[in-house]
């Protein structure tokens, strides 16, 4: 089972949230829709009530608290780079096993002996800053269309690249 926590902050990031917690929750409930249905995939609302300012740390260590059940960290390359910035990191790293998906060629020969795996051979020409960059762009009330016509668009590109390899 995988679960989803849609983070209700980002302290790292400095410019905040293009979107209110509703509307990013409503944007992943849309992108995992398909899975979701299946039962693969849960979307958790926990972070939202955590105490504030709320770590990923914490975020794990209540999920960990509610399922009992080992805990894989999914993160992109250019977020484990940055993992020494994040609270408590060493503990992260000691208590949880990492999953982490490279692209670009990010090195990430500076990470420390941790439970970790990566997938190395990940190149999708996405990066969740660019989308970032561009909906801020926008106007506030265009903001929220854009992303979801976002993932039509790419869920129609890789429908028609499917149906094109069958």
């Amino acid at each position: 089972m995988v679960v989803v926590s849609v983070a209700a902050e980002a302290p790292l990031r400095k410019r905040g949230h293009l979107f209110s917690y509703r509307e990013r929750f409503k944007l992943f409930r849309h992108a995992l829709r398909a899975e979701i249905q299946r039962g693969c995939v849960k979307l958790s609302v926990l972070e939202k009530y955590l105490p504030k300012p709320n770590y990923t740390i914490d975020t794990l260590g209540a999920l960990n608290a509610l399922c009992q059940a080992d805990i894989t960290l999914v993160i992109g390359a250019d977020q484990a780079q940055k993992l020494s910035e994040w609270h408590r990191s060493e503990e992260l790293l000691t208590r949880y096993a990492l999953l982490i998906f490279s692209r670009n060629k990010i090195s990430l020969a500076h990470l420390p002996s941790a439970n970790f795996e990566i997938i190395d051979d990940f190149d999708m020409p996405i990066s969740a800053t660019a989308i970032r960059e561009r909906l801020a762009a926008l106007d506030t009330t265009e903001r929220f269309e854009k992303a979801l016509s976002l993932l039509t668009d790419e869920e129609n590109k890789e429908s028609h690249e499917d149906r094109a390899q069958r």
